[in-house]
């Protein structure tokens, strides 16, 4: 192998051990750090080195001995033949390591966007959950909570709900179901009752049907139970039960009822909401 042979293997060496280390560079970045333009100074140098050494080797290595005169288009094309696949190459780099820019870029853009969506849904979902929240407490505190003469509507509407509780868990089903119904229908049909029931259902169907995440939801779901009174979930959950059978499944699917035994119509209907006892 002649001197200008072993020069050209050692400049091509040089050449795939830079690409290795851009490729292993960029690789090793991932996808967590940001990514720099590859200095075009750098870049130039090494294209002028790169042409200067293949220059010089011709020169020194060639077996023809150098004369502008007859020689000078075979330098050209020796040289040209040599650089032109190195620097296009060098090029290809800098569009690559541009094009890994812009993608990241853009995927870094969209997950912002993404993330200022979510957070515009979740603003909007407080701002509309704690509205009809207000609602429902001050509609309680005007209706069923104590009043200034220290009566409270709310807590003897619930206990005249419960009151043959035992009685009616004697019964078989049917007849449970039955005599429960009449007993909520006579006592609930009332303007402020059907008022109640409406808020509480359309804030849960609310919940329900929110596209944010579901671990979220259930902690204002767990808002809205700790602000209705237990008095007012007996009238909420008995009034669904008899009379909104869509509304009691969502009800119990987000917890809405936690009530102690006894604290129910009849049997039939703690059962659905708590489940029965095992035997």
């Amino acid at each position: 192998m002649s001197n200008l042979e072993k020069s050209l293997v050692v400049l091509l060496i040089f050449t795939a051990v830079l690409a290795f280390y851009f490729f292993t560079k960029i690789r090793r970045n991932g996808d967590t750090e940001d990514l720099n333009p590859l200095d075009s100074g750098l870049i130039s140098w090494f294209a002028l080195l790169f042409v200067f050494f293949v220059f010089c080797a011709y020169i020194y290595f060639g077996e023809n001995k150098y004369n502008v005169p007859e020689n000078i288009g075979q330098i050209g094309d020796f040289i040209g033949g040599l650089t032109n696949p190195v620097l296009s190459f060098l090029a290809l780099l800098v569009l690559l390591r541009t094009t890994s820019i812009q993608t990241r870029e853009a995927r870094k853009t969209t997950m912002f966007m993404a993330k200022q969506q979510e957070i515009l849904e979740r603003e909007k979902f407080e701002g509309t959950f704690f509205k009809i929240l207000e609602q429902i407490e001050t509609f309680c505190e005007r209706h069923f909570r104590d009043d200034s003469d220290g009566a409270c509507y709310g807590e003897e509407l619930a206990e005249a709900l419960c009151a043959k509780y035992e009685y009616f868990s004697s019964l078989d089903s049917e007849l449970q179901i039955s005599s429960a119904n009449k007993l909520i229908r006579s006592l609930t049909i009332n303007p402020n009752c059907i008022i109640l029931r409406n808020h509480a259902t359309r804030l849960v169907r609310f919940l329900h049907t929110s596209e944010i995440d579901r671990k979220i939801r259930w902690r204002y779901a767990s808002i809205l139970r700790d602000t209705i009174y237990p008095n007012e979930c007996i009238v909420i959950s008995s009034m669904c039960y008899m009379g909104d059978n869509a509304s009691a499944q969502l009800l119990k699917e987000w917890g809405f009822v936690h009530l102690n035994r006894g604290f129910f119509p009849c049997k039939e209907i703690e059962y659905y909401y708590n489940g029965a006892p095992e035997l």
